[in-house]
Order: C-alpha cells, then sequence, then structure tokens
C-alpha cells in the first residue's frame, strides 16, 4: 500500500490560504562533502528540512513527514545540497512506454525528478521566476544507466550525482558562487537571506495519471516556482562575514596554444589575498577562437589571437586582460556549434527531448496521427545558451532534413521564459523572426537560416523547437548546428569540414538501385568507405571530382565516406 501525505482537504486548503514561507539555514561546510550520492558525515552538521508540502492540491507519494527531505552546506566555493527522497516507486522519464520513441508527447518535467530554485536577488518577492537574472532553476532530470552516483558536470560548473536504491534516491547537488550571479552581475551577500526551494516531481507508473509535487515552502498561491519565485522559502548562511573585496586582479602572462585544440591554464592572482570573491572568466575574440571554463582552462578553437580577461564578481570589479597567441588550430563542427550532439552520434539521444537515433540520424515520427492541427502537438527541442555578450551577433541555423512524403515542417528558437524570439530576414520567417515554416521532402536538404537574438534582456536558454504537429510522416534530421556567422565561415574554410559543397554524397539514405555517388571539390581523390566500427569496406580513386561504387554488397546500416586530409561524411544504407 503507498504511503501518502495524511492531509484533510479542509487543512490543506487552510494551509494553502495562511502559508508563510519558512525559514532555513545552511550552515558552514568545515570540508566540503563528495558528490557522489553518498551522505558523508559533515552532513551531520547541516539541519534538516522535510519537503512535505503537497503543491495546490496535487497528492505525492513520497512517504511520511520527515522522509523526504533536504540539507543545505556552504563554503567559500559554493553551495551544496543534498537530497533524500523516499518513494514508493521509481518512475524517471525513460521508464515511460513509448518515451524512448516520443509518442506519448511527455515531458521531461512530469516525471520524477527534484528541483532546486535560488533567488539571489536583494529583494525576495519581486514576482519573477526563473528565467530572470539572480533567479536559478537548478532542475536536471535522471540520466538511464548514471543513477548510481555518478557525478555530472554541466557547462556552468554545476555538478551533481544521483543514486537510488530500490525505488528511493539520493540527490546530491554543488552549485559554484559563479552560478549563482545577483541581477547586478555581482556575488550575492551572504550576510544577507535568499529565497531558496525544493520540489520534488513523483510521477507513479499507476494511480495517477500525471505528476504530483511536494514542496519545502511555495504550495502555488500564486504559481510554480518557474514562474514566480515570491513564495519560495527564506534562508541565510551559517557563520557569514562581510565579503572582503577585491582591489586587484593580476593575470599570469599571455602564451600560447600550439596543439590542435590544446588547453592552457590561466591563472589569476588577487590582492587582498584573503578576499573570496569569484572570478569570471572570459574571451575576447579577435583574430582567433577560443573557449574558458570557469576554471580559468583556455582551449584552442581557430587560429589568431584572442584576449582572456578575469574580472572579479564583486562591488569593486577589479579585472585583468592578457592576449594568447593561438595556432595549428583545424576548426571542426564540435569546436563552433552550439548543438549538443547535432549530427546524432550518441545513439541515446540524451540531447534531444523526443525521437529515435537509427544509424546517425534522428527519426521524429509523430505517430499516432495527431489529431489537432497544431505545428507544436509533436516537438522535440533542445537547450542552447546565448550570452547576452552575442545579443546582436548574427548566427548561422543550418540543418538535413526529409521525410517519407512532402509535407509541411516548422522550426522555431523561443526564449520561452521571456516569450522573446529572434530575428530573422529569411523568407521562410512569416513575421520576421526565429520561426520558420517551409515544406520538406523526400530528398535530403540541407537547411540554412539567419537569426541574430536581438531581442534580449539577459543570458537567454534558447528552445530550439522541431515540430512536426501539422502533419504525420516522419522526419529524418541530420547535422544540425547553431552558429555564429564568423564561426560558421571558419568552419567552412577548414580543411576537415564537413560542407556539403566540399564533400557532397547521394543519395544519401541509399535507394533500391544501390548506387552511391561522391562529389568532391578536388580532382582524383582517393574515396573510403568504413563501417561504423572502423573497417575498410571499399576504396577507390575519383574518375575527375566524381566516385561512384555499387554498394549493393553491404548490409544496412551507417557508413562513412572519409578523404586522406581527414573529410568525412555519413551515409546510411
Amino acid at each position: 500500500m503507498k504511503k501518502t501525505f495524511i492531509l484533510l482537504v479542509s487543512v490543506c486548503i487552510a494551509t494553502m490560504t495562511m502559508a508563510q514561507a519558512p525559514d532555513g539555514v545552511f550552515a558552514k561546510a568545515s570540508v566540503a562533502p563528495v558528490i557522489d550520492g553518498v551522505v558523508d558525515a559533515v552532513w551531520a552538521g547541516a539541519t534538516v528540512y522535510n519537503i512535505d508540502k503537497p503543491f495546490k492540491t496535487e497528492a505525492p507519494t513520497l512517504g511520511a513527514s520527515g522522509e523526504t527531505t533536504w540539507q543545505a552546506m556552504w563554503n567559500a566555493e559554493g553551495v551544496y545540497v543534498l537530497l533524500k527522497v523516499m518513494d514508493d516507486a521509481f518512475y524517471p522519464n525513460y521508464l515511460a512506454p513509448g518515451y524512448v520513441e516520443g509518442a506519448n508527447g511527455f515531458a521531461n518535467w512530469q516525471f520524477d525528478k527534484p528541483e532546486l530554485y535560488f533567488n539571489v536577488n536583494g529583494i525576495v518577492k519581486d514576482g519573477f521566476g526563473g528565467s530572470v537574472p539572480g533567479h536559478y532553476q537548478l532542475a536536471p532530470g535522471f540520466t538511464d544507466g548514471k543513477n548510481d552516483g555518478t557525478p555530472i558536470t554541466l557547462a556552468d560548473g554545476v555538478t551533481y550525482a544521483m543514486k537510488v536504491t530500490g525505488s528511493n534516491y539520493i540527490a546530491e547537488y554543488f552549485i559554484p558562487n559563479t552560478k549563482l550571479i545577483d541581477n547586478a552581475g555581482l556575488q550575492f551577500d551572504k550576510t544577507g537571506t535568499i529565497g531558496f526551494d525544493v520540489t520534488i516531481i513523483d510521477r507513479d507508473p499507476y494511480g495517477t495519471t500525471t505528476h504530483q509535487r511536494a514542496v519545502w515552502a511555495n504550495i502555488g498561491d500564486i504559481n510554480e516556482s518557474n514562474s514566480n519565485m515570491d513564495d519560495i522559502g527564506h534562508v541565510t548562511f551559517e557563520g557569514a562575514e562581510m565579503a572582503i573585496t577585491i582591489d586587484e586582479v593580476t593575470l599570469n602572462t599571455g602564451g600560447t596554444i600550439t596543439a590542435d585544440n590544446g588547453t592552457l591554464q590561466m591563472v589569476a592572482t588577487i590582492l587582498p589575498l584573503e578576499s573570496i570573491s569569484p572570478i569570471k572568466w572570459t574571451v575576447v575574440n579577435g583574430t582567433g577562437r577560443a573557449t574558458i571554463d570557469n576554471k580559468g582552462l583556455l582551449k584552442g578553437i581557430a587560429d589568431g589571437t584572442v584576449s582572456v580577461k578575469a574580472t572579479a564578481v564583486d562591488a569593486m570589479l577589479a579585472d585583468d586582460m592578457v592576449d594568447v597567441v593561438i595556432s595549428g588550430q583545424v576548426v571542426t563542427r564540435t569546436d563552433v556549434s552550439m548543438v549538443k550532439d547535432g549530427f546524432f552520434d550518441d545513439s541515446t539521444r540524451a540531447a534531444w527531448s523526443k525521437g529515435t537515433v537509427a544509424d546517425g540520424i534522428l527519426v521524429c515520427d509523430p505517430l499516432p496521427p495527431v489529431v489537432n492541427s497544431n505545428a507544436w502537438d509533436w516537438v522535440t527541442t533542445q537547450i542552447v545558451a546565448v550570452s547576452i555578450e552575442d545579443k546582436d551577433v548574427p548566427y548561422i541555423f543550418t540543418f538535413k532534413a526529409w521525410a517519407d512524403a512532402v509535407r509541411t515542417f516548422n522550426v522555431d528558437f523561443e526564449d520561452s521564459g521571456n516569450s522573446r524570439y529572434g530575428y530573422s530576414s529569411d523568407t521562410q520567417s512569416t513575421y520576421g523572426t526565429s520561426d520558420w515554416t517551409f515544406d520538406v521532402t523526400t530528398t535530403p536538404t540541407i537547411y540554412v537560416f539567419h537569426v541574430t537574438f536581438s531581442n534580449m534582456k539577459e543570458n537567454s536558454n534558447q528552445s530550439m523547437n522541431f515540430m512536426l504537429g501539422l502533419a504525420d510522416q516522419p522526419v529524418y534530421l541530420d547535422s544540425v548546428m547553431l552558429l555564429k556567422e564568423s564561426d560558421y565561415n571558419l568552419y567552412t574554410s577548414s580543411k576537415k569540414s564537413l560542407i556539403a559543397n566540399t564533400l557532397n554524397v547521394y543519395p544519401n539514405p541509399i535507394d533500391a538501385n544501390n548506387q552511391l555517388t561522391v562529389e568532391l571539390a578536388s580532382a582524383n581523390v582517393k574515396v573510403s568507405i568504413y563501417n561504423a566500427i572502423g573497417q575498410k569496406m571499399m576504396e577507390k580513386v575519383s574518375t575527375g571530382n566524381v566516385a561512384r561504387f555499387d554498394v549493393s554488397n553491404l548490409h544496412k546500416g551507417m557508413y562513412f565516406i572519409k578523404l586522406d586530409d581527414g573529410t568525412t561524411q555519413k551515409f546510411v544504407k
């Protein structure tokens, strides 16, 4: 028999009417806990808080009060959160029937997973949700095969681990100070009060027909926390003292990167030494290109010179900048594209909300037939982070698509938190925004669109949506990229570019004639065909700029065309 929260309807209504935001304390950590889903001894010094309030009138089954809890600590590096969840049935998104195939329309947030909310602005009640500066939602779901405490580190430095035992689980997080920046772009004051809350989403494979939620604080009188954080709880930091601001930042002298994708560790020296303000690392790309992580590790992308800047994230905003010379780089798609697994080399489809990966292609099948006639009735999505520093920068959005029959297709970018679209001058963009409607055919075609995200107020999590709800024919996607126009030019000029004008392979997939044609930019080139495990299957020298293969003896599957200079293109039989 399931355990449920023992609350009478009348008591629940009264509680919702008179709810007051609870108070909590983040303990000062004597040592940092290991993020592995195991409860280290240091957690004994942190107060335990119950996550036992139902959101609105929902009825999650997460044990009795005191069995599903949160604890939190802090140190000079950031914040640590530990969740213990007592569940009667573990049901993450990947266990839902048909979820992998994308046939049931369910979203990640409709299944078992925890969510953390922070508001580090000076005004705790400001009417905003998770998309406004100083407001943060941290809500990664479970990853199949990594629920044994395996730590996962995100691009912003957040590390988390999920450890599932039976139907119960422990979730452990580290959130660096560089993630929790207020709306002025500064480190928040730990001597004050911030907003904090935990939501546990509970979805059972039986009993309830939708997700149910338990919270520490926000029971939904106004809205859920992602839309409005006014009713989340209040926390203070045990032992916090007024931060000592940084008066001076000095970077180690510039240097060089000479290896392809080589790295250089940048080091910032601060004065006074006892300051604990985080350092924000940025790269100003000049003639070269590079990226830098939140610990100052610089990675080369394209030849030339870049400027590396370190800025103290406190009221003084002390900074320093040095130049680094980069050489020996070959620009590849993964270097410049903002899309994760846009070439579908990962068969788990982890970066995408729907569809199945087959032979290196994302199969988007909206069957059973859609009843409604909205494009968004079936959608596969990926979230792409766009920096406010690139607000007016022109981007190229490109992908390959085809279908079993001619059908209408809709693609867009939405900053859903602020209901803002980018701008586009493409003819397929009816309203001049980042929203394109067009027909796809049975011929694999590369589409190239243009967009600027000029309508942004702050760093934006753009939702990239491929929407198929206007028809029920399957659509096939490949080679999805979003990149700055300047980086697109770098990419297409690189020797190892995968652009279709350099290496054109067709028909792809192979048709009943079993004849493959490879068109090349140069004459008399050696062309090889490899299978998915790297075995060479066929090879010949092109006749002029064309090489033709009879592939009737190849088994069905994914193959790769490779040239001696490293250029590669995949095809499917």
